[in-house]
């Protein structure tokens, strides 16, 4: 069946050339008008901006913001839900899926990766990346935050302005110290356009079918009609981020099927990769007991991770249950070793997940004047108790169509 086009190599690769038309010039015209050479120094503003008040905004980003998107036709309000609901259902779990599956299949696409290292090289670090990506799977993915003008819809149009000096950064970028301690060149253009649309794509696929497949491997069950509705929520998210009109929505066994392509094309043994990998690992490390930091990291990314794009990360063979065990005797659970490894991986990804969740909503986004607020139906379904946790969202300004 064609998808767009998308089984084709001509369709993908002309889709590396294309970043986001639309946004990029209104970048590029913001840009000209500020009178700078400096591109880092800009693209931190332009990042400063995003998350002021839109009084002090500049007149073109306060425009962006203002001039909302139509929301496409095909959009079913009510699937858009249900796929939420799913997410607050699973919640504890998709937070493990997401930095145990899903980002780290994105990193064993080595020309995606080269985006990652430079911007993380020139403007932030790379650990900020992942509590920014947390924060948006989680305002866009709870019930109502992809409304028009709520915390989700407003965090991907953030997110959309962001990757259009992303790219500027990237493509005027002379070059920098790589992960392997050489000096890099400029942007080669054989690596496609910075966030391009085949990478956008490959990316949405990846915190949307990734989660769903990762969730039911390991012993979820999860209805079909909430898989596609939960990936129809997502379609949302892409055409907000900017993946052209023409290629959305994707249905659920098409997804599947171009998202093996994207793979087969861009999955390749990086540096680049193996380094963003490694600060994953430091990142869940870090939620762990000492004793574990080091080898359970790598025993759930390998367990989680399809063998390719794991061994592509360098993610060594483990003795995935016999960890599981000797963590729960830690942690005073009581189990066995012959009790079923579904329930262990569910009891480690629901306490993993859990305590991801609370260091990505406690560290906020980057410029962000106000403490985070989750609804206090999660707080407590989640066992997010604590000091770092805000209950209830006081924004009502956000709206859905009618009809």
């Amino acid at each position: 069946m064609a998808v767009f086009g998308l089984e084709t190599d001509a369709r993908l690769d002309s889709l590396r050339l294309k970043g986001d038309p639309v946004v990029d010039a209104l970048f590029s015209e913001w840009f000209a008008q500020s009178n700078s050479p400096d591109t880092v120094a800009q693209s931190k503003e332009l990042h400063r901006q995003c998350h002021i008040s839109p009084s002090d905004m500049s007149p073109q980003i306060r425009s962006y913001f203002e001039n909302q998107p139509p929301v496409p036709s095909w959009v079913d309000w009510s699937a858009v839900t249900r796929g939420q609901e799913l997410f607050e259902q699973w919640g504890l779990l998709i937070g493990m899926a997401l930095f145990c599956a899903s980002l780290p299949t994105t990193y064993a696409a080595a020309n995606g990766a080269k985006v990652l290292m430079r911007t993380g090289r020139l403007m932030s670090q790379p650990k900020r990346r992942l509590f920014e990506t947390g924060r948006l799977v989680f305002n866009t993915m709870t019930v109502g935050g992809l409304d028009v003008g709520a915390p989700g819809w407003q965090t991907v149009r953030r997110v959309r302005l962001i990757h259009s000096a992303v790219r500027h950064l990237v493509l005027s970028d002379p070059g920098g110290i790589e992960a392997d301690g050489n000096a890099s060149g400029p942007w080669d253009m054989a690596w496609g356009v910075p966030v391009n649309q085949e990478d956008l794509l490959g990316v949405l696929l990846s915190l949307s079918v990734v989660v769903i497949d990762a969730l039911r491997e390991n012993g979820t069950d999860i209805e079909e009609v909430d898989a596609r509705s939960y990936l129809h929520a997502w379609n949302l998210v892409g055409y907000l981020i900017g993946i052209q009109e023409d290629l959305l929505p994707i249905e659920l066994h098409d997804a599947r099927l171009v998202f093996e392509k994207i793979c087969k094309r861009q999955f390749a043994p990086s540096l680049d990769g193996r380094f963003l990998t490694e600060v994953l690992l430091e990142f869940i490390g870090d939620i762990l007991p000492p004793s574990f930091r080091h080898s359970l990291p790598q025993a759930s990314l390998r367990h989680f991770l399809k063998p390719r794009a794991a061994t592509i990360l360098g993610v060594p063979e483990a003795q995935w249950s016999n960890h599981l065990v000797d963590f729960f005797k830690h942690t005073a659970q009581v189990v066995s070793r012959e009790e079923a490894k579904s329930r262990l991986v569910r009891k480690f990804a629901e306490h993993t997940g859990r305590s991801m969740w609370k260091l990505v909503l406690a560290a906020g986004d980057v410029g962000d004047r106000q403490a985070f607020q989750i609804p206090s139906h999660l707080a407590d379904g989640w066992g997010l108790e604590g000091p770092t946790v805000f209950r209830h969202r006081s924004d009502q300004n956000n709206h859905r169509p009618e009809g």
